[in-house]
């Protein structure tokens, strides 16, 4: 974890002040519980499976589509660690407190663990919940929650990004004239 002052000449260096900085985090707490209107990538295989965005992705429903609620949580946890005066923080620490709880993250990996979403937000959705991940393992336990999380991507990537999950649904290229899997 970068100390606190190494945190502060990163956002120096990146340009972004405390002003802008609380600006974004305004914008992204506005939109990542906010379901509607939103876009679903969802397959039906039938009627039980017309849910809303929240009942399918309990931790990442908002944000109009799921890979930029992921990506929009990855922007608030980084503002989180890099503005540690932000004017924000308790609503950053509140959401993912409420949002990364351990009935939440069982209802995202169900969802991935369907076998109509082998291949749901690939590569995209799934390189920003690694992002997420990765900006998280960077925080100091728990600072950014108001209790201890469950690990967040690890969680969630052991489905999607197994090993069998992967081979799954990696498409492989038919043979034809010159081309070999």
């Amino acid at each position: 974890m970068p100390s606190s002052s190494a945190s502060r000449t990163l956002a120096r260096r990146t340009k972004l002040d405390l002003r802008t900085a609380s600006r974004f985090a305004t914008i992204a707490l506005g939109h990542v519980v906010r379901e509607y209107p939103g876009r679903l990538d969802h397959v039906l295989t039938g009627p039980a499976d017309l849910k809303n965005p929240r009942a399918l992705h309990p931790v990442f429903f908002g944000s109009f589509d799921w890979h930029s609620c992921v990506h929009s949580h990855w922007l608030l946890a980084t503002l989180y660690r890099l503005y540690p005066d932000l004017p924000e923080s308790h609503a950053v620490r509140t959401l993912f407190s409420e949002s990364f709880t351990k009935e939440k993250i069982a209802g995202e990996r169900a969802y991935l663990k369907r076998s109509s979403a082998g291949g749901f937000e690939r590569p995209y959705g799934w390189a920003w919940l690694l992002m997420l991940q990765a900006e998280l393992l960077r925080h100091e336990t728990p600072a950014i929650f108001q209790k201890p999380p469950i690990p967040t991507a690890r969680a969630l990537m052991a489905t999607p990004l197994s090993r069998s999950c992967w081979r799954k649904n990696t498409p492989r290229r038919q043979m034809t004239r010159g081309w070999r899997n």
